[in-house]
Formats: C-alpha cells, structure tokens, sequence
C-alpha cells in the first residue's frame, strides 16, 4: 500500500502518518534553524505554521474526494463452547450459518457486518475458549462490538446465551427460548438481536432458509470436512444435499465453490479444468433459478468466469454481488484479480487498495 491510499483515507491509518510527516517536517525545520544561519527563531514559527496549515489543508481536501471506509458495526455469532469441527457440534455451525444470512438479510450493510462462520472457524483456535481473557483479546483484534455466545440443548430444544458488547465485554442482555428446529431457533434469535440492536430493519431479497436439521446436518459435515481439507469427503455430502434437496440452494453453491478450489489448484498445476468448469457452471445456473438475488450465487459466477477468462462477465457479476451484499470480502478479493479499470468506478485505485479493503472487511 503505498503513502497515497493512507493520506487519501482508503486505509485507516492515515491520521497517523499525517502526524508521523508534521513531525519530519518540524525536525528539518528545526534542523536547518538550528545548525545554520538561514534562519531566526521568527521565521521558525512562520515556517512550523505553514508547514502545519498546508498539511492539514492538503490532507483534509484529500479526504474530501478519498473518504476512509465507513465504521461499520461488527457483531460474531460465537457457540459458547468454541469452534469445534467435530460431527457432534453440527448444530452450532448450521445455527451460527442460519442467524449469519437472517442478518444480513435484515441488518443494513452500510452500517452493519455480520462475520461469516466459515471464516471465524478457519481463524480461531480452540484453546482460546478455555481462557476467558484469550476470547476477549481475539474479539477486540477482530473489532467486534458485538459478540453473541449461545448453547443448544438439542435434548430440551432449549437455546440459551448471552450478548456482550465490546471492548469491554459488557453484558447487553440474556436470551433463553424453546425452539422446533435450527431454522425456527435462529429466526427467533435474529429477530430479538434486530429488534435490541437496530430497530429499522432493511429487508432484502435474500432467500429464507426453510430446510429441515437433517439437510443442515449434512450440509455441516460437508463444511467440516472441506475446513479439513477433506475434500472428497466434502464433496460426498455436498452431493447427497443436492440429490435429496434439490430445492436447497446452498448445496449447489458449496458443491460449486467446492469445485472452484479444486479447478484452481489443478490449473496451477498446468491440468485441464474444462470439464470441471463445465460442472461448475451447471451448479451455478441451477443455484440462480433457486435464488436469484443470492450474493454468494453472484461472486461464485465471478470466479466462474474469471476461470474462464470472461473479464467483462466477471465484473459484472462481481459488481451485482456487492449490490445485493457490499460486505462479501471475498467478492473483493475476486476483483482484485481483474485490470484496475474494471473496479474504479468502485472508489479503489488498484489491487492492493482491493486486498486491504478486504482485510478491513474481514481481518
């Protein structure tokens, strides 16, 4: 990230570097006034104000036309015992998964960020759960001002948890309610978080997830088993979602976004990705007669067609899926690999102003 994107406000920082120059600038003043006679202590001052003025001036009328990424609310949907991959811990994912897109559904994305589980479980070790004061460090690096821990008695159909509001993990409020399904669970829990933390609700066009536990279940064994890295065991149980719930789009777009890695790893490795590619995009065209206002659907197609070299398709659907959900890191990373003329229009200058937005998004 060069010295410009700071000063201009992509990145937070910038203040800092302004301070970091005055203080450059102030010492060669003071140098030259100091070790030379160029100067007298009234052209000191002068010279101290002006250079002040004149940065503050520059540095403000850049912000103007540059403005840093908006302070968005950040809030983590946390299983009380951790992020455990284990088969017995399937409802915890598929609940975190079920609340995670109810949300984002009903949650604005220019003032909210709702943290997908699939990234907390790739970043987050599981000792950090047996240490209360390793949590708290974890979720203030991750910024989060709101951290959501449940439990679920699967017995009792009971789900209890607790809401703490951060830095300081203060407790916002508890919740304790019985429930017919992971589905009904999370929709009650969503409409509680939305109704304590954000009383105007945006609903968008997002599909509501219906689908009985056993699809869940086998969905998050899929899950599991690609966050291991076992992706033949993935695949098996992404295909049974497919084939016994046909009506289910996230079996389609995890069996694509499956097969996208996959195809990626064997081009690197100079291999024929053609057929692969063809899968994907009959995966993905089933998926979009399912949910045709689904985000993830959209940034899938990108990466589709940036596999295929279609940079004009690529963009254009990389540009619909922030339409429908400007929060998806991972739709900026996906244009990060298109000609910087393709993304301008978006407010970024090149890649590394992309990749740091995505990080600024999704550390």
């Amino acid at each position: 990230m060069n010295l410009y994107n700071y000063l201009c406000g992509n990145v937070p920082g910038g203040v800092s570097l302004l301070i970091v120059f005055l203080v450059v600038g102030w010492f060669i003043i003071w140098f030259v006034y100091h070790y030379t006679s160029l100067m007298d202590r009234r052209h000191l001052y002068r010279w101290m104000f002006a250079v002040t003025l004149l940065s503050i001036f520059i540095y403000g009328a850049l912000w103007i036309f540059w403005k840093p990424p908006p302070r968005k609310k950040r809030i983590a949907i946390v299983p009380q015992n951790g992020y455990s991959t284990g088969k017995v811990h399937w409802r915890d994912y598929a609940f975190q998964f079920l609340v995670y897109y109810n949300l984002i559904k009903q949650l604005p994305d220019q003032q909210w960020f709702v943290y997908p589980p699939e990234g907390l479980y790739r970043v987050a070790n599981q000792k950090i759960f047996s240490d209360s004061k390793a949590q708290i460090d974890f979720f203030k690096r991750l910024n989060c001002d709101y951290v959501v821990y449940f439990t679920i008695d699967s017995l009792h159909r009971q789900l209890n948890g607790q809401i703490l509001v951060f830095p300081k993990a203060d407790l916002v409020f508890r919740f304790q309610f019985q429930f017919n399904s992971l589905t009904n669970a999370a929709s009650k829990l969503s409409q509680q978080l939305c109704q304590q933390l954000h009383s105007l609700r945006i609903e968008q066009n997002i599909p509501a997830a219906v689908l009985d536990d056993d699809f869940w279940q086998t969905y998050t064994f899929g899950q599991f088993a690609f966050f291991k890295g076992d992706t033949l065991t993935s695949e098996k149980y992404f295909r049974r979602c497919c084939q016994r719930w046909p009506q289910a789009v996230w079996g389609y777009c995890a069996l694509a976004h499956l097969y996208l890695r996959k195809a990626v790893a064997k081009k690197a490795l100079g291999g024929d990705v053609n057929a692969d590619l063809g899968e994907i995009a009959a995966l993905l065209l089933q998926a979009k007669k399912l949910s045709p206002n689904l985000a993830w659907v959209y940034c899938l197609y990108g990466e589709y067609f940036i596999q295929r070299e279609n940079w004009y398709q690529a963009e254009r659907c990389l540009k619909q899926c922030l339409q429908l959900n400007r929060n998806n890191a991972g739709c900026y990373l996906a244009l990060s690999r298109l000609h910087p003329s393709r993304y301008r229009d978006l407010g970024f200058l090149h890649e590394e102003a992309l990749l740091k937005y995505a990080i600024f998004l999704d550390p």
